[in-house]
Order: C-alpha cells, then sequence, then structure tokens
C-alpha cells in the first residue's frame, strides 16, 4: 500500500486551556501546512510551536464564538524531532486539527 502524502499530525477535541501536540519522534520532521481550530467559547487563541513550552514562533488568532468560530492556519513551518505545536486560549474550549507531511530525517 502506497504512503499517504498527507497525515493528520494532531487532533484534540474540546480542549480546555492549552493543548500540546505530542512531539516530532526521533527520526522524523514534521511539515506543518495546515491547522484548523475551533473556539467554542472565549476570545481567540494563540498558536506556537517550540520545545519544552518554550515558543520559537507564534500567531495570534482573534475573534469570538459569535464572530469567528472558526480559526485556519496555512504555512509551511518545519518541526524537528522534539519539537511540538501548541494552542493557548483564555477560557473555553476549542477542537484542534493540524495537518502535513511526515518525512524521515
Amino acid at each position: 500500500m502506497a504512503k499517504a502524502y498527507t497525515k493528520r499530525l494532531d487532533i484534540a477535541q474540546g480542549s480546555t486551556g492549552s493543548h500540546f501536540s505530542e512531539p516530532v519522534p526521533a527520526g522524523k520532521r514534521w511539515v506543518i501546512r495546515c491547522i484548523d481550530i475551533r473556539v467554542h467559547a472565549g476570545a481567540g487563541a494563540s498558536l506556537y510551536y517550540g520545545v519544552g513550552g518554550v515558543a520559537t514562533w507564534w500567531v495570534l488568532l482573534s475573534g469570538t464564538l459569535a464572530s469567528n468560530p472558526w480559526h485556519q492556519w496555512q504555512g509551511r513551518q518545519v518541526l524537528e524531532a522534539g519539537e511540538q505545536i501548541w494552542v493557548s486560549f483564555p477560557q473555553g474550549q476549542v477542537d484542534v486539527v493540524t495537518t502535513g507531511y511526515e518525512l524521515d530525517v
């Protein structure tokens, strides 16, 4: 069977406060292409990546449930083994789906 080109790298439903993905496995590299976030309540969310909770990159996703409950980030960010993505938000719950490529190093 052929290996899928795009992979769901992380999924979380109903996370509160913050959601951390699993770290990129040893011997792998992730190329993040799309992150979808649904805010159930609250004033928005911030999206980060880094190692051990120390951000090396972030983007603020603003909006409220009434004005914009869906947020989507698209681009190309490379995460090396041990790095992870996380979403932080002030209140309420979010659903997060991250897709991209998992490459062998």
